[in-house]
């Protein structure tokens, strides 16, 4: 995955073996910021977000959602592997939301959400299939994402979910903006 920090004019870049960091401009020298080995994901997709008001990375795997300083410094992790081991906790796209202080991610069968600490940690949206990309518009207090064939939302506390498109089954929403 890659996210971009216009206010830095870089870009981060999350792959298999280790997170990135290289100017926006020109991508040349590019920096590691941590190295990730290859079993820390087991296969699963991750989702890289940027927190530009606390210059912070976050990812997720199924060892569980992570966060790191833009500079490399201060690795941790948020939300352990003893809550995200079972499948259906797995993040699938990690969004924060500083105006109620909350870390929301997409889980297999649900939304998820903590504070920005780690603490707290509860279903927000259950009974959804496997939600992915999810986005926060601040402004609106909505979030959105995808599934295997619509773009949902709903209000960032988790009422009032609705389908906004639909395709048929034999097309899949891959990702929002």
């Amino acid at each position: 995955d890659i996210v971009a920090n216009s206010s830095s004019n870089e870009i981060y870049v999350l792959a298999q073996y280790g997170l990135f960091r290289a100017p926006l401009h020109d991508g040349e020298n590019i920096t590691e910021l941590i190295t990730i080995y290859q079993n820390a994901f087991f296969g699963s997709e991750t989702f890289l977000s940027l927190d530009p008001i606390d210059e912070k990375l976050y990812w997720g795997t199924q060892q569980g959602i992570f966060r790191i300083n833009t500079n490399g410094a201060s690795y941790q992790t948020v939300i352990p592997i003893e809550f995200t081991n079972a499948s259906y906790n797995i993040p699938h796209g990690i969004v924060l939301d500083h105006s109620i202080d909350r870390l929301i991610w997409a889980a297999t069968t649900r939304m998820m959400q903590a504070h920005i600490d780690g603490s707290e940690i509860d279903a927000l949206i259950a009974g959804i299939q496997q939600p992915k990309r999810i986005q926060i518009d601040a402004p609106s207090q909505k979030m959105y994402w995808v599934d295997r064939s619509r773009i949902l939302r709903a209000n960032v506390d988790g009422s009032h979910l609705e389908e906004i498109v639909s395709t048929n089954s034999q097309t899949s929403v891959v990702d929002l903006c």
